[in-house]
């Protein structure tokens, strides 16, 4: 049932005030509903709200009582202790989107009969939690998904298994975290459970990346479907910084970290990849312009957090950790919210490279964890424009052009110089020191 034909009669939470803001899409009310009366479905934007049989329902309202937009569970942040690095394996930080933190901590989990849920692709665009309990699984949760995933049956799940003694790690989105702990009730507090929050800045409709790629199919691919895609890709298993120019697909990209470029392939074997900034994905996603409603003030974008332990790309590497940012090579930001945060990285450091750093330069660098994104007053437009427009003319009026100043501080000048001058100064400065 569509969710627009459906909404004055949920009995959720966000139809309660009539505003799908008042919706993550958690899925916690699915996930606790004792007779399976409300189901997921999506909207015409592809976002995922609750809709509720009233033929089945039973008016218990455990659906309401867990919403986690209307939950106050969050660790004081004045206990925070922030860690950044990378992880030792040069293959595993290759394929990982920033520093391979995650990869880390999940290793050091499972290697203690732990069993850990995470985020997989299930389609080229969309993406649903799921279970591993082996080291070799990790690599279906690496690299980054810009897409909200689907639950499932993951929180039950969770809850069955620590049910049973079985010590469990959930990594998703604050939402999601919050979400986790709602379903579980008071086993949210059991010592077998470690959490991690990814630092998220929102989640973009699904209908955008459809429509990117059914335009790179197209025109790059001779309408055969999409392989697979990157979303940020380093590209090489050395994971060195480098150039490469993509003949087939007519376009630019440097490998590394900081270009955050994204690879799409095809079944023909081609390649088409691109930078960052020659990317409209993530000019119109950055702008908040096609992000879920409620991503727009969510309760979670504040320093005080959700999760056991809080991960992300080490923004600001170049400017107050320069000894970090590892060659370009990805550097991970690790914020441990918790005692049990902190027992759980600390098993992962002997896989790291990493220093502790100051809190205040962690916040000041990561937007997320200071407050809400807020809305664009423009967002409703340039949805209904990606509903009625084509690509290019999509593209053309939403996805902001580089400029010369961009191109020129990031090509020519680049973060990698920018550190190895902070790294030249500071060098210099000890070296008139000690003479």
């Amino acid at each position: 049932m569509p969710v627009e034909t459906a909404e004055t009669g949920l009995r959720a939470c966000f139809l309660k005030t009539g505003r799908k803001a008042d919706c993550c899409g958690c899925e916690a009310c699915a996930s606790v509903c004792p007779v399976n009366a409300v189901a997921m479905c999506e909207d015409r934007d592809g976002f995922r709200y609750p809709v509720v049989d009233k033929d089945i329902c039973i008016g218990c309202g455990r659906c309401e009582a867990v919403c986690s937009l209307t939950a106050e569970r969050f660790h004081a942040a004045d206990a925070q202790r922030g860690f950044g690095g990378s992880i030792k394996d040069a293959e595993l930080l290759a394929e990982s989107t920033s520093g391979g933190a995650f990869t880390a901590i999940a290793t050091a989990f499972l290697e203690n009969d732990g069993i850990v849920f995470g985020v997989e692709s299930s389609e080229v665009y969309k993406a649903r939690h799921a279970s591993v309990s082996s080291v070799e699984g990790l690599v279906a949760f690496r690299g980054s998904k810009y897409v909200q995933s689907e639950i499932g049956d993951a929180y039950s799940r969770v809850l069955d298994l620590l049910k049973t003694g079985n010590r469990v790690l959930f990594s998703g989105t604050p939402c999601q975290i919050d979400g986790l702990y709602g379903s579980l009730g008071w086993l949210a507090d059991s010592p077998l459970l470690l959490t991690v929050e990814v630092v998220c800045e929102g989640v973009p409709t699904p209908r955008l990346i459809e429509k990117q790629l059914s335009y790179v199919s197209d025109k790059w691919f001779k309408g055969k479907p999409i392989e697979s895609m990157r979303y940020r890709d380093k590209w090489n298993s050395a994971c060195s910084s480098s150039s490469r120019w993509d003949l087939e697909g007519m376009s630019f990209a440097i490998a590394g970290w900081d270009y955050q470029a994204t690879s799409i392939d095809g079944k023909t074997s081609k390649r088409r990849v691109v930078d960052r900034w020659f990317n409209p994905f993530w000019s119109i996603w950055l702008q908040h312009l096609v992000s879920r409603p409620s991503c727009a003030e969510c309760p979670f974008a504040r320093p005080e957090r959700v999760a056991d332990i809080t991960l992300g790309d080490l923004w600001g590497v170049h400017l107050y950790c320069p000894d970090l940012y590892n060659n370009d090579r990805g550097a991970s930001l690790a914020v441990c919210n918790t005692e049990k945060g902190l027992a759980a990285f600390e098993a992962a450091m002997p896989l790291m490279e990493s220093r502790e750093l100051d809190m205040v330069d962690v916040v000041r660098y990561q937007g997320p964890m200071r407050k809400p994104t807020g809305a664009n007053p423009r967002r409703e437009e340039c949805m209904n424009d990606l509903r009625s427009m084509g690509w290019r003319e999509f593209t053309r009026k939403w996805a902001k052009k580089p400029t010369l100043k961009l191109l020129v501080s990031k090509y020519l000048w680049g973060t990698n110089k920018q550190v190895c001058a902070k790294a030249n100064k500071a060098s210099r400065k000890c070296g008139k020191k000690d003479s």
